[in-house]
């Protein structure tokens, strides 16, 4: 893959470091609890460099290994353990069959790349398996960004993909009317791999919002921009009052908003909050501050779904945060807190907020 130096970026990706540059600049006048913890400013610093070694058009060989694309350090890990124990031994033979006759994907190492295409094989297989209402057969992963070129039955797979099929099959399953969910919030979406998907799936949603810190914010807001050309955007902008923004976001049904900024929304506007992968990252004045904003922002009986470490020590805080270190309200409905499938070192809960 071609390395660029500074004057030969593409247009999009100076306008993506462009972007970058000004949520930073915004997100510092924010207070203590929004700001980037000490590891996602070690990342952000990554991210940039990443951008402007390998251009936004590469960003998933490169930022969305730091957000969702997995590459396991060791083939038998816990989830490539999981996802064998869960598919019969000719599945796993395929999967490793295909890895290993795949050619090297640019800015991975060999090993790396037969890792990273074992587990989205795998993953991709028990996807498959336990998707009953066949909601996988009418996604491929989108050509935007150049994600590593995995194919199977003519379709390029992720990880992306499917894991966003089992999120979107944990929250909805059973549990309530996908068509009652008008408006979503996704808290830390990364390149906004839940929004690709939950999107085409739920018909009647009226609005997503995006909620991020930069690079991700930016990266998102490109890429779902991109992917979803014909729907009302609402990119990130500087405001100091809703009413600066009111009929905007009324019309809209993407939107884009700094950790920073969503004091200034009003109550109540959201049927289900999402986190996925990123309050486990943060400090517990930090959770503490955004469970009080979801419960804030949520609608009375909305919900909130989110999927963390059972046990992460962040190093670069000294801050070790366990599953019951979240302060999950007494009075909220907990519809389950279990084990996260294939993600075992993961717990996922689903709670209903009640307010009164």
């Amino acid at each position: 893959m071609k390395k660029y130096r500074q004057n030969q970026l593409s247009p999009k990706t100076q306008e993506v470091l462009k972007r970058i540059e000004e949520m930073s600049r915004y997100l510092t006048k924010g207070h203590r609890e929004v700001q980037p913890s000490k590891l996602w400013q070690y990342l952000t610093n990554l991210d940039i460099k990443e951008l402007k070694q390998h251009g936004y058009e590469n960003f998933k060989r490169t930022l969305a290994r730091h957000y969702s694309a997995y590459v396991p350090l060791y083939l038998m890990n816990t989830q490539i353990l999981f996802l064998i124990t869960h598919l019969n031994p000719i599945t796993t033979i395929v999967a490793l069959y295909k890895s290993l006759t795949l050619p090297t994907h640019d800015c991975f190492n060999w090993i790396d790349s037969v890792g990273f295409n074992f587990i989205t094989y795998l993953l991709w297989f028990y996807t498959e398996k336990v998707d009953k209402d066949k909601l996988l057969e009418n996604f491929e992963e989108s050509v935007l960004g150049n994600p590593p070129k995995i194919i199977y039955k003519n379709k390029l797979i992720s990880q992306d993909v499917a894991n966003s099929i089992l999120e979107f099959k944990s929250i909805f399953d059973n549990n309530f009317e996908k068509n009652d969910i008008k408006t979503i919030a996704d808290l830390g979406a990364g390149c906004g791999r839940d929004a690709s998907v939950f999107i085409r799936l739920l018909p009647n949603l009226k609005k997503y919002l995006i909620i991020d810190i930069s690079p991700a914010l930016a990266i998102a807001e490109r890429y779902l921009s991109e992917l979803f050309q014909r729907e009302k955007i609402f990119k990130f902008r500087p405001f100091k009052d809703f009413s600066e923004i009111k009929e905007e976001f009324e019309k809209s049904k993407i939107l884009f908003f700094l950790p920073n900024q969503i004091e200034l929304l009003p109550d109540n506007i959201i049927d289900l909050f999402i986190n996925v992968s990123s309050l486990h990252e943060m400090r517990l004045e930090q959770i503490k501050y955004y469970f009080k904003q979801i419960e804030r922002l949520t609608k009375l009986k909305g919900y909130f779904y989110f999927k963390e470490f059972k046990d992460s020590y962040i190093f670069y805080e000294d801050v070790h945060i366990r599953t019951e270190d979240y302060p999950i309200n007494p009075k909220w409905k907990l519809v389950y807190l279990r084990e996260s499938k294939v993600q075992t070192k993961f717990f996922e809960a689903l709670v209903r907020l009640k307010k009164k």
